[in-house]
């Protein structure tokens, strides 16, 4: 029997160091994102070589070792008898589907004839997250408060009613999402167009940006509530008041550091604030 030469001993694990999220790592990848992985353990009795390769189309070996550049399949030197740990990134294209196997093979010295080992992992890819934004407001047509009876003696209703609010409601619908990630997306407010101590407050995931009319690092797929309030106001004309989403919303996979643009099923929504006639009072 022909003498073994070489001791190769793998502790065959591709560590994961994309990150902690149990369904988004490099073992289950997003289309778009850069996943970084780590072979530990090998060791060849002389000096030999690692090659690297996975299946399909859509999926770019890079920065071996910190080089900083696509791997072109060709051989990376491993050290003669000392432990050495292999290092590279694969970023997956946004057309990137299926199951994958990724591939090391490692050969014992450079002479034809040497002995080889190779460890498989498989790489399931994550179907493409969707992130599609609605806007509803609360009310169509809209009164303004007044007292009811009994009144202060000659002053009209309109006078000291209790705040006028009501509502607009972003909604975001994601799919396949992964497990940490953050959307944005830009919105236009309407203005106070007269109406007394107009305000606008936000409650929900993010933050929201009123001079830049943008929302920010929201991280859950719950509701976005913009409350508009003021004070009963009259003589004015009826008022539209509209709000709308603009531009493309964005979802970003904390993990890969993909991002991808969704879409907006409802993009505006309207309160028509109805006229408030004036009264003086008796004289």
């Amino acid at each position: 029997m022909k003498k073994q030469l070489f001791s190769l001993v793998m502790m065959l694990a591709l560590v994961i160091v994309a990150g902690s999220a149990m369904a988004q790592t490099n073992v289950t990848p997003y289309p778009g994102g850069t996943y970084s992985y780590t072979l530990s353990g090998i060791k060849t009795n002389s000096a030999g070589t690692a090659v690297i390769a996975i299946t399909g189309a859509n999926a770019t070996i890079k920065n071996v070792e910190g080089s900083g550049i696509d791997y072109a399949g060709t051989n990376i030197a491993t050290p003669a008898a000392t432990v050495f740990t292999l290092n590279f990134d694969i970023t997956y294209g946004l057309l990137a589907t299926g199951t994958r196997t990724l591939t090391v093979t490692v050969t014992d010295g450079a002479a034809s004839g040497s002995c080889s080992n190779f460890i498989e992992l498989e790489v399931i890819i994550n179907p493409l997250p969707t992130l599609a934004l609605s806007i509803a407001a609360s009310e169509s047509d809209y009164c303004q408060n007044k007292k009811s009876s009994p009144l202060v003696d000659n002053e009209a209703a309109s006078v000291g009613a209790t705040t006028n609010s009501f509502t607009f409601t972003v909604s975001p619908t994601i799919t396949n999402d992964p497990d940490v990630y953050t959307y944005s997306y830009a919105i236009t407010m309407p203005a106070a167009q007269g109406l007394a101590t107009y305000d606008i407050a936000y409650a929900g995931p993010g933050t929201w940006n009123e001079g830049a009319g943008t929302v920010t690092g929201a991280t859950s797929e719950t509701d976005g509530v913009f409350t508009v309030t003021f004070t009963t106001t009259t003589g004015l004309a009826p008022i539209d008041l509209t709000a709308t989403i603009t531009g493309t919303p964005t979802l970003t996979a904390t993990n890969g550091g993909a991002t991808y643009n969704g879409t907006i099923t409802t993009a505006s929504d309207a309160v028509s604030v109805k006229t408030m006639p004036s009264i003086g009072t008796f004289n």
